[in-house]
């Protein structure tokens, strides 16, 4: 300690230090429900399977608005993941073509 310092404690703050409420991103509810995403999407994609289509990216989406498209191409990442499906393309930025991998188990 130098000459003329003095030690003072601090007292410990007992609520946190958060940022202004409009500067935190909101919890976003799909994310909270993924399972739930993951089967529903499952299902969507067995009855296409069933129905003899050919099950691709683009007729998934059709219709959907950006966002909703951004969060089935997510949920799909999911699904390949845990080898529910399978996710490929013959060439780059051309069609994703989705294949179900063995019985199904996340749908039941």
């Amino acid at each position: 300690m130098l000459r003329g310092e003095r030690l003072f404690t601090l007292k410990p703050r007992l609520e946190p230090i958060l940022p202004p409420p409009e500067m935190l991103p909101p919890i976003d509810l799909y994310l909270m429900e993924i399972e739930k995403q993951m089967k529903k999407l499952y299902r969507l994609l067995t009855q296409l399977a069933y129905e003899g289509k050919l099950v691709v990216f683009t007729k998934v989406v059709a219709g959907l608005e950006k966002l909703e498209a951004i969060k089935t191409f997510i949920t799909l990442l999911f699904l390949a993941q845990r080898g529910e499906i399978s996710l490929w393309q013959e060439e780059d930025f051309g069609e994703i073509f989705i294949t179900l991998m063995g019985t199904p188990t996340i749908g039941e």
